[in-house]
């Protein structure tokens, strides 16, 4: 068993988490198709990077659904929290920036 493996248990809850807040099947509405190594944030998507314990690659492609929806700021901090569990500081500080809402 890997020493990462409580680590990588705690992101993959928070990213289950942050999923359960958004709703779309795809962000990006065009049907142009996308050449296979490319995101195409669907949770279809993210589910098999989830499998594959690909967990910064579901980061990413939750990311990119949560910001098409405009997502709470709930589900941003979860994906803050787990970006920074996964020590990816510099999008944990861009999701934390979408969870602290906005003073006009």
């Amino acid at each position: 068993m890997s020493p990462h493996a409580p680590t990588w248990n705690v992101v993959a809850e928070l990213l289950r988490e942050a999923r359960a807040c958004l709703g779309s099947e795809r962000c990006d509405a065009s049907q142009a198709p996308a050449p296979p190594t490319a995101l195409t944030s669907t949770l279809g998507q993210f589910e098999e990077f989830l499998e594959h314990n690909e967990l910064e690659l579901a980061w990413d492609t939750l990311a990119e659904i949560a910001e098409c929806e405009t997502a709470s700021p709930s589900c941003w901090q979860k994906l803050a929290d787990a970006a920074q569990a996964m020590q990816l500081f510099e999008k944990a500080k861009e999701a934390a920036r979408h969870a602290t809402p906005s003073r006009e």
